[in-house]
């Protein structure tokens, strides 16, 4: 008997939502909206686009210091033909250590 009773309870107890039904709607159907558009470019066609439409903007800060677009990409373009003339090719992984 009890078994039966503890089932009807369960049973019936999943068919019922604590929140009414205008706000389960809303975070399902509001809040859960996640599409969103974004720039399908690579990443690295997104930053040299940004570099050339603003050299001089500051690209990095790190506490006191700051780095511009143009600063920025130059440094990276030593270090593409730097790892370049060390064999590194398109695809290749490189470590990089932090001091």
């Amino acid at each position: 008997v009890y078994q039966s009773l503890l089932a009807d309870l369960a049973a019936s107890h999943q068919s019922r939502s604590l929140l009414p039904e205008y706000e389960v709607r809303y975070l399902t159907e509001v809040l859960n909206q996640t599409d969103k558009a974004y720039n399908r470019q690579p990443l690295i066609s997104q930053f040299i686009q940004q570099a050339k439409a603003t050299p001089d903007a500051i690209a990095l800060r790190c506490q006191e210091e700051t780095l511009t677009y143009q600063a920025l990409a130059s440094q990276a373009e030593r270090l593409a033909h730097y790892l370049n003339e060390m064999g590194v090719g398109v695809g290749d992984r490189v470590g990089i250590g932090l001091p």
